[in-house]
């Protein structure tokens, strides 16, 4: 006879593996971290991590819902979310840079999707049952789950500064909630997305400094854009464009023998892949006449400049002419 795997039984796998890893981590703390073992922990655990993810979209796709399923939908969240606080915590916060890390963080990241798509989203569905349970790791609604994921967001762009895999993904994540009509009037009034829109720099998120990052940055910023300009509000505008201001600033005085240089031209660069992500976000004629009138014409001089001294350097280029 053989054996179909319902969602029960692979709750049941997924609780067993899970309950070993919490043990074994308990003894982790006590003897030297063994990094093979963590590996191969963390593969299994993300394994398990997508077929949490795949329950959740079929329960999506097919709009079955049910009592027992909500339960199920409640433990496999529950269960998961802790992995969150366990792998951001502790010796796995060094662990960024091993494979195996960032693809159980990959795994988090599309199980907090669907889990968002579910619960959270524009055609998402109020469980009483869902929130019974997280209730019990202090998310007693809608919204602090979603700070919740804003909070992985967060960790993930602070902490991952080389895997681009991992940061795209995370980008297009908080994109897709941006997009959202539900979602993002909630995201606009979490402290951790103010913190990220006013604290959105270098020393804060190292990946904008990499090179193969930089087009994530200007999907990062339409994000951002959409979410400052829901309110179409000036003043709000004028608060998120100060890190843009200092760069500026510090571009202009920049000697005119040393605009050529490597670091001023990566500067630059990255400074234009931001401003088109917040272009990219304009959404009416007024949110575009905010961003038209910032520029225009009090920052152009550094425009003109970065065309005369950059005028064989093609990224520079085909940024001016796209913005």
């Amino acid at each position: 006879m053989k054996l179909v795997k319902t969602p029960l039984t692979m709750w049941k796998h997924f609780r067993i593996s899970l309950n070993f890893f919490l043990i074994s981590e308990e003894a982790n703390r006590q003897i030297p971290a063994d990094s093979y073992g963590l590996s191969v922990t963390e593969t299994k655990l993300a394994w398990f991590v997508h077929i949490v993810a795949a329950i959740l979209k079929a329960k999506q796709t097919s709009n079955f819902g049910g009592e027992s399923n909500e339960i199920l939908d409640a433990e496999l969240a529950a269960r998961t979310l802790q992995l969150i606080y366990i792998f951001d915590t502790g010796l796995h916060s060094r662990r960024y840079g091993d494979v195996s890390k960032q693809r159980l963080d990959r795994a988090i990241l599309t199980f907090l999707d669907y889990l968002r798509r579910c619960y959270i989203g524009d055609q998402s569905v109020l469980s009483s049952k869902l929130y019974a349970r997280l209730s019990e790791l202090g998310l007693h609604d809608h919204t602090l789950l979603l700070n919740a994921i804003v909070g992985k967001i967060a960790t993930n762009l602070k902490s991952y500064t080389k895997c681009k895999e991992v940061i795209d993904q995370t980008i297009s994540l908080l994109l897709e909630m941006a997009s959202g009509y539900v979602t993002a009037k909630l995201l606009f009034k979490l402290d951790t997305i103010k913190h990220i829109i006013s604290n959105l720099n270098r020393e804060q998120f190292p990946f904008l400094e990499n090179w193969d990052c930089f087009r994530s940055r200007t999907t990062l910023y339409y994000a951002i854009g959409m979410l400052v300009f829901m309110e179409d509000s000036p003043m709000k505008f004028k608060s998120s464009m100060e890190q843009f201001l200092q760069v500026f600033v510090r571009l202009e005085s920049t000697p005119d023998a040393l605009f050529q240089s490597d670091a001023v031209k990566y500067a630059f660069i990255g400074l234009m892949r931001d401003l088109r992500g917040m272009a990219m976000a304009t959404n009416s004629r007024r949110t575009y006449g905010f961003l038209f009138y910032w520029l225009y014409p009090a920052r152009m001089s550094l425009v003109l400049k970065a065309i005369e001294y950059c005028a064989d350097v093609p990224e520079v280029c085909f940024l001016l002419f796209i913005l």
